[in-house]
């Protein structure tokens, strides 16, 4: 192993990681539900428009959702049986989408590698196959693969992101200690569609297992670097600035630097999509908590409940608390009948005990906000233009440059929630509306300020 551990030189904060309870729990398949409810927005851009009707009969795979124009996604059944119902759903981020609900009849499908021989491909091959696979990114930002690996200019280096840096998240560290052969298949197909020089692949050194296996299997098609573990060591640009020390400029795209970046969970898809011929209708989820019974790494169809998913895993008692994804940066849900989707990693749950909320006091101009985060912006600065609602100022010093990790608002000693007021103000701008403070979300759940 290279013992030289790297990472982003600004900011961050070392977390509690709680991913003790199922960072060596090997992946299982969740069960099959009875009924899904499968969103037709799962992705950036536009949703995909639906091509069945009540009644239809589906099988596994098949297409129910077709991408409306490059900027969107297909959606595929991710059960066969009947379609039974369509219409309005929230996702985990509180978008509303239409939504396809198939309830299950029929066999389950065994995929076949069909494509041994996929180098014979040509480049154009690759993406339409990605593409017509209805593949997005999976470390959450969900942007169409066919579109992010096809840059308008030639690529220096491939970023296989491997830090999965969020408390409590560990499917990534499983798919790269158990699937290290198969992500080198992947990591193959995206070397041929874009041709960079250099492929590495960014694990945080919390991640042994992860990081020898891949390194074992690598047959110099790639460089595992190990990187220090800090959050938030998965962001793109921090990420970026601690294996090649280049930064991406404010308002620019890693290409625009000659670099793409890939989850290892979209690299696992891109496997199974070229080689199998199999549509993404399923991924990986953590299930993690003090309540849950059976916590573990779980491959989960799309559409599936949350209610059905924690049902199999089992609660010893009602969670007071279900967020989607990882506590700094997912989703609390106010309902459990909310879907898993093509951009959800986990679902972390609560009991009324663990919640731990402190009423804000007034900013003691510490400092300690800046000094946590990794873009080097003033959160301190930002909040006080808020808090007297002049948004424009609050922009002109770096407010959409904020990436929403929650580093600012884990350190803060008055327990302001400042990314919160963030999202709310960049929301606003977005409106162009003017920001009522009374009426910013507060967001209670994973206890702040306790740095490991």
């Amino acid at each position: 192993m290279n013992l030289l551990k790297k990472g982003f030189k600004r900011g961050g904060v070392k977390l509690p990681e709680h991913k003790e309870t199922t960072e060596h729990k090997k992946i299982i398949n969740a069960p099959v539900p009875k009924r899904v409810k499968i969103p037709l927005q799962q992705h950036i851009g536009k949703p995909a428009i639906p091509v069945v009707q009540i009644g239809d009969e589906v099988k596994e795979g098949t297409l129910i959702g077709k991408m409306d124009g490059d900027f969107s996604a297909n959606i595929h059944s991710s059960i066969p049986g009947k379609v039974i119902g369509i219409g309005d759903i929230y996702n985990p981020n509180a978008q509303k989408s239409r939504y396809i609900e198939i309830e299950f009849k029929g066999n389950i499908k065994y995929w076949e590698i069909k494509n041994s021989k996929w180098d014979l491909f040509s480049k154009d091959e690759l993406l339409e196959r990605i593409k017509n696979a209805g593949i997005v990114g999976m470390g959450g930002a969900t942007f169409p693969a066919h579109m992010k690996y096809k840059p308008p200019v030639p690529i220096e280096t491939l970023l296989i992101n491997g830090a999965e840096c969020e408390p409590f998240l560990t499917v990534d560290d499983r798919l790269m200690s158990e699937k290290a052969v198969e992500l080198r298949e992947g990591i193959r197909i995206l070397k041929k569609i874009l041709n960079p020089k250099k492929i590495f692949i960014g694990v945080e050194d919390n991640k042994i297992e992860a990081i020898e296996m891949l390194e074992k299997n690598s047959a110099n098609e790639y460089e595992v670097v190990p990187l220090r573990t800090r959050y938030p060591q998965g962001g793109e640009k921090q990420l970026i600035e601690a294996v090649l020390k280049v930064e991406v400029p404010s308002g620019a795209l890693p290409f625009q630097v000659g670099v793409v970046v890939a989850n290892i969970s979209t690299i696992y898809a891109i496997y199974e999509a070229i080689l199998f011929e199999k549509p993404l209708y399923e991924r990986l989820v953590t299930v993690s908590g003090q309540i849950v019974k059976w916590p573990g790494n779980y491959k989960v169809r799309i559409g599936t409940l949350i209610h059905d998913l924690l049902h199999d895993c089992q609660l010893f008692i009602n969670p007071a608390k279900i967020i989607s994804g990882g506590p700094m940066m997912g989703y609390s849900q106010l309902t459990d009948d909310t879907p898993i989707t093509k951009g959800t990693s986990g679902i972390v749950v609560f009991s009324k005990e663990e919640i731990k909320f402190k009423k804000e006091k007034p900013c003691i101009r510490c400092g300690r906000c800046m000094q946590a985060c990794p873009v080097g912006l003033f959160p301190n600065i930002m909040y006080n233009n808020i808090s007297i609602n002049d948004l424009q100022s609050a922009e002109k010093i770096g407010l959409k440059d904020c990436i929403e990790c929650g580093a600012c608002s884990f350190i803060c000693p008055s327990k302001i929630q400042l990314v919160n007021y963030f999202k709310s103000a960049k929301l606003n701008l977005k409106r162009n509306i003017s920001l009522s403070l009374n009426k910013i979300p507060r967001v209670k759940g994973f206890e702040y300020g306790k740095e490991k």
